[in-house]
């Protein structure tokens, strides 16, 4: 095939691919809404605000789901309480799927969709329910006093800085776990026990040398508020940072280590992606340590990483 001709082929393949719309291609021109309500709300009609063709896909008794067209047109929701009626308006927003022409194709495939409805969507999840005699709509149910949950985490980053024999050590990796357990002795409001271990140290090295490595123990007590989609907790932690030298080949051996205990601070922030999902930062600086000079040294371990939480004893919630 000549120079020519392979680069019309090029050219009439990246065509299509250029002028492609993402949120033409993956949404579908309808989408589900889910509307969750306290006990003594009921959802009489999902409807967006220049058509009526709204369809109940399926109910059980606190939640329905709707399938409704997408659209720049407000969602409007239409609730009673006793005799009461109430419409809320839910405003659409542009879909990941439009921001992902940035991605595949520069950015074109935002003018192909620009007034397509497919490139909006509505919130997929919305909780209706009273609160100080008023009907309030927001995404997430309130977590209940009394709710005892169990949460796992998984860390995508770690920064550590802390002391080593030769000064001070900063280093950064991506395997880290924690777990916790979580009481809510107010609605929103909860105590916080957690435990994890992190580290910088990655795959094992080829050849001969050393290497520097950081690693952490920790355990947290933390007061916690939810705050729209925001967890945010601060409290006390306790760790143990260790520094090591760690000797790889066949090389002389120059292994060395350096156990930091100090007690410090645990703050955290967290963002819900779901009821039971979420994206966060723990930052737990160290203080004071305990049984080693100087007394008063700032040390820390800073995480980012995913979140999943498991209710095991509450009041039932959907």
């Amino acid at each position: 095939m000549s120079l020519i001709k392979r680069r019309k082929h090029i050219i009439l393949w990246a065509i299509p691919l250029l002028l492609s719309s993402c949120a033409t291609l993956m949404n579908p021109p309808v989408q589900k809404v889910h509307v969750r309500t306290d006990a003594n709300v009921k959802v009489v009609s999902v409807t967006t605000a220049d058509s009526t063709d709204s369809i109940t896909k399926k109910s059980s008794t606190r939640q329905d789901t709707w399938l409704v067209k997408r659209g720049k047109s407000p969602l409007l929701i239409t609730v009673q309480l006793d005799t009461a009626t109430k419409t809320i308006k839910l405003n659409p927003v542009s879909s990941p799927a439009y921001w992902l022409n940035i991605y595949f194709n520069y950015g074109i495939g935002m003018l192909v969709d620009k007034n397509n409805p497919r490139r909006y969507g509505y919130p997929a999840n919305s909780y209706i329910g009273v609160k100080d005699s008023a009907i309030t709509a927001r995404r997430l149910e309130d977590i209940k006093k009394g709710t005892v949950d169990f949460s796992f985490s998984l860390t995508l980053m770690n920064h550590f800085n802390l002391r080593s024999i030769h000064g001070r050590h900063c280093g950064a990796g991506v395997l880290g776990v924690g777990t916790g357990i979580d009481y809510y002795y107010r609605d929103n409001t909860w105590l916080s026990i957690g435990f994890g271990a992190a580290t910088d140290r990655g795959a094992e090295y080829i050849g001969k040398g050393y290497h520097e490595a950081a690693g952490s123990l920790y355990a947290s007590l933390r007061n916690n508020h939810s705050i729209g989609r925001f967890d945010l907790g601060y409290g006390l932690s306790f760790l143990q940072l260790q520094w090591r030298n760690v000797t790889y080949g066949d090389t002389l051996n120059m292994d060395q280590s350096l156990k930091n205990r100090v007690l410090g601070l645990s703050l955290a922030a967290n963002y819900k992606l779901g009821k039971n999902f979420r994206l966060g930062i723990l930052y737990q600086p160290g203080i004071l340590n305990i049984g080693s000079k100087p007394g008063w040294d700032y040390q820390h371990h800073l995480s980012f990483g995913f979140l999943w939480k498991w209710k095991v004893a509450g009041r039932k919630q959907l």
